[in-house]
């Protein structure tokens, strides 16, 4: 069922009353949801407040403080920001070694026309300008390194792929050659290298988790939905949260709140519980 549009003054009395949130600065809460959007607002705080959940989905609340609320979501905003911040650093490492790498697989002749092909595809959505004209890659990826530093982290995540799966494929046709000759054991040599380069850490599966993730943090979507999110399916909960933990190098006390939380709310959810291996946060 579509949500109707409310103003300010119907969301602070759907919060009052859906909610049982305790209103004492009405006009600090509207500022809020101003600012912030009430979607990020309220999903921000459910996760982590909600008590119980019916049959029919509807949350139940105990009566709190907007305070209380408005605290919560400014730690989980902040934390939010400082996650971002890392991202972004490992965003610019990976789309910088892609970028370096793609002209030196194709300098060497490492690339097939298909390789070539499949790079330019996904780059044709990106235009640079020269001579005040808006150019597309060309046929011989002149200047690639220029097109990747311009492209969206999806586009990357395609090109790391097609260079990961086509290392993979030579290394076990290099396995299987009696005599290998040097040009063959520089291009897979290069190939690993540029792969184990280029993710920086992750694996291949890491480099989707990443960009789903890096998604959500840009677009300000509380990290209680990327931890609970049901349309991630093919990622699982334990999966998620290793990945902040471990991959990100990121722990903190409200970290472990909103993981502790978003496990509740999940099993609620489900109605079952779900099992978290999170000692090390």
């Amino acid at each position: 069922m579509s949500k109707i549009y409310k103003s300010l003054e119907e969301q602070v009395l759907h919060l009052e009353r859906d909610k049982r949130m305790i209103i004492n600065d009405k006009d600090n809460l509207k500022e809020i949801l101003l600012n912030n959007n009430y979607y990020r607002f309220i999903n921000s705080i459910k996760i982590n407040f909600c008590k119980s959940i019916d049959d029919t989905g509807k949350h139940f609340y105990d009566s709190l403080d907007d305070k209380e609320w408005i605290d919560f979501f400014r730690k989980e905003w902040y934390l939010r920001e400082q996650i971002l911040l890392k991202v972004i650093r490992i965003e610019n490492k990976i789309n910088s070694r892609v970028a370096y790498y793609v002209g030196v697989l194709h300098n060497q002749n490492c690339l097939n026309r298909k390789d070539i092909d499949s790079i330019k595809g996904n780059l044709n959505n990106v235009f640079l300008v020269k001579n005040r004209v808006f150019t597309p890659l060309d046929r011989n990826l002149n200047e690639v390194w220029k097109y990747v530093s311009h492209a969206e982290f999806n586009i990357i995540e395609k090109i790391i792929k097609r260079l990961y799966y086509k290392m993979i494929t030579f290394s076990r046709a290099y396995r299987n050659l009696t005599n290998p000759t040097q040009e063959e054991t520089l291009k897979i040599s290069l190939l690993n290298e540029a792969c184990t380069e280029m993710m920086c850490g992750l694996n291949i599966e890491e480099i989707t988790t990443f960009r789903l993730f890096r998604n959500a943090v840009v677009h300000q979507v509380p990290l209680s939905i990327f931890l609970t999110n049901n349309t991630l399916n093919t990622i699982p909960l334990q999966k998620r949260y290793d990945f902040i933990i471990n991959r990100l190098n990121f722990k903190s006390r409200v970290l472990k709140e909103i993981i502790l939380n978003s496990k509740k709310y999940v099993s609620m959810k489900r109605n079952v519980e779900i099992e978290l291996d999170i000692n090390n946060l």
